[in-house]
């Protein structure tokens, strides 16, 4: 798995790999959605809480409870933020508990793009090798791209940049992407600048989850493609008697 990994970047990151530190990482957050998305989120819930009380109505009346009602609405206005799917560069990770998604730092380029879709296409050369990823519907709704360039301002602080991209008419996959295997109606990007340090480490702002529609299903679709993927190792190394740190095993 490994090698075809290697096989699978060889020539599309040539140009961008250097001697990186193993222990440099990209990192990136997903995070419950702020008040004022929930708020939206309420407010499409009234939209269509008659047709979900109306499959409450089917139960008896000893199955239903102020709790079961509670954990319906919850369900819409706070979904999990765990097991969302990401790609980089042949590699392969799942959101945590904590939402958080983690990559070993495999580009130089102070940028990164987040690619948003329900699934992808491989391009083969040579029978299982493969060149670069490719959307798979020319379809925008089923696809979003957002660029994070870490950029400094007049006063040398550093800052992300955050924008909305419009898809390559070659539906061609950038190298320097982070893959999040979802419908783009799931998560909510926030655009702008966002104030950040001169870490080596690529820490990204946070993304929000506000769904997970058809998440379970689009996560089936992907099992075959994920022969191409690496999974990150993850592992606690002890560093002190009271501090064990994360460490990515197979950087």
């Amino acid at each position: 798995m490994k090698n075809l990994k290697n096989i699978f970047y060889i020539t599309i990151l040539t140009n961008t790999i250097i001697n990186l530190n193993a222990d440099n990482r990209i990192i990136i957050y997903l995070r419950n959605a702020p008040a004022q998305t929930i708020i939206q989120a309420q407010k499409e819930f009234e939209k269509q809480k008659d047709e979900k009380l109306k499959k409450l109505s089917q139960k008896t009346p000893n199955q239903i409870s102020k709790k079961l009602i509670k954990n319906e609405f919850n369900k819409y206005l706070i979904p999990k933020i765990s097991g969302f799917l990401a790609l980089y560069t042949g590699y392969s990770d799942y959101s945590d508990p904590d939402g958080l998604i983690r990559f070993p730092l495999r580009h130089v380029t102070p940028k990164l793009y987040l690619v948003i879709t329900k699934k992808i296409n491989p391009a083969h050369v040579m029978g299982q090798t493969i060149s670069h990823l490719e959307f798979e519907t020319e379809k925008n709704e089923n696809k979003k791209i957002y660029l994070f360039e870490k950029q400094q301002d007049k006063n040398n602080q550093y800052f992300w940049k955050v924008s909305e991209k419009a898809t390559p008419k070659d539906k061609r996959i950038s190298p320097i992407s982070i893959v999040l295997i979802t419908n783009p109606k799931n998560i909510y990007v926030p655009l702008g600048d966002f104030i950040t340090d001169d870490s080596k480490h690529l820490i990204l702002p946070n993304v929000y989850v506000v769904g997970n529609i058809n998440n379970n299903q689009i996560l089936l679709n992907m099992v075959n493609m994920l022969r191409y993927f690496e999974p990150i190792d993850i592992k606690d190394k002890k560093v002190s008697d009271t501090l064990l740190q994360n460490m990515i095993t197979n950087m």
